[in-house]
């Protein structure tokens, strides 16, 4: 595609490392697609193999998880959402694709996921945890996400507008490279 012949070889100089989220087959629940892609991408991140995704971890904890550091630098982690249309053509039923969309609007809201929210406040409850632990977890992940949707497909991502309302707001037309 565009996107990984023209952009992400830009990417390293800024210390951004793409993570190519795709989601090819319906055989996994979308959140599926996510953990094994990001997994992947952590491990060649980190220069080792032998991806172990977590499937019940939300977005925001393997995302917390899995610190994209190397030589004591930061790296943003950059979602790549390519062929995002699949989303809509491969898991057509809204069911199918709730916990993804509800995650995905948390980690571009930056908004704590109420299950981790739950889940700390009952680790502070029985003493397991700090207030300053919780104040850590709370604080999202960095991170930077491009959706690439073919223009007749756009409409689909109306249907996240209601999670999220801005998704729209920054929008552009990707055109061939020049030689």
């Amino acid at each position: 595609s565009l996107l990984n012949a023209g952009v992400i070889p830009l990417l390293a100089e800024n210390r951004i490392w793409p993570v190519p989220v795709r989601f090819g087959t319906d055989l996994l629940q979308p959140e599926g697609h996510f953990a094994v892609q990001l997994e992947v991408a952590h491990q060649q991140f980190q220069g080792r193999e032998e991806p172990k995704p977590e499937f019940n971890d939300t977005f925001w904890q393997q995302l917390k998880n899995r610190p994209f550091v190397r030589e004591g630098e930061n790296w943003t982690p950059l979602l790549i959402f390519d062929q995002f249309e699949e989303l809509f053509t491969l898991y057509p039923q809204p069911e199918r694709r709730a916990r993804f969309v509800e995650e995905l609007a948390d980690l571009i809201q930056e908004r704590l996921p109420a299950r981790t929210r739950e889940t700390l406040l009952d680790q502070l409850d029985a003493g397991e945890i700090s207030p300053s632990a919780i104040a850590e977890a709370e604080k999202a992940p960095p991170l930077k996400i491009v959706f690439s949707i073919r223009s007749d497909m756009l409409h689909f991502m109306d249907e996240l507008s209601e999670q999220i309302p801005y998704i729209l707001r920054s929008r552009y037309q990707l055109f061939g490279l020049a030689e």
